[in-house]
């Protein structure tokens, strides 16, 4: 059985993560509060917005704050674009209640908990 490309090619430690160049300008960077944007609607426009060329970046930056907060139709119109981002787009979901992420959306990402 082949093994996936993301499973391949992605970091398999925070240590190869941290210290790179992401070169991301602020206009490139894009916060989405997911408490207050839960619903499908919200992600439709978001999976509009990947499919643009950032500004002045080589990446358009999403980070989708309290993410165990969108509804589960939201988390099935997430669920294509991240398992095939455009190269351009790099997501950062961060939650305080990683449980409530669906499993097939887990499997798709590198999980770090971080403690005081």
């Amino acid at each position: 059985m082949a093994k996936a490309l993301y499973r391949t090619y992605r970091p398999g430690t925070f240590a190869e993560v941290r210290g790179q160049e992401l070169g991301t300008s602020d206009e490139d960077i894009y916060e989405m509060d997911a408490a207050s944007n839960r619903g499908i609607d919200e992600i439709r426009e978001l999976r509009e917005g990947v499919l643009t060329h950032p500004f002045s970046s080589p990446y358009k930056f999403y980070i989708l704050d309290e993410a165990h907060a969108l509804t589960r139709d939201a988390w099935g119109a997430l669920l294509k674009t991240l398992e095939e981002p455009p190269k351009h787009v790099m997501f950062v979901l961060a939650t305080t209640e990683l449980d409530k992420v669906p499993d097939t959306i887990q499997s798709r990402c590198q999980v770090f908990k971080f403690k005081k």
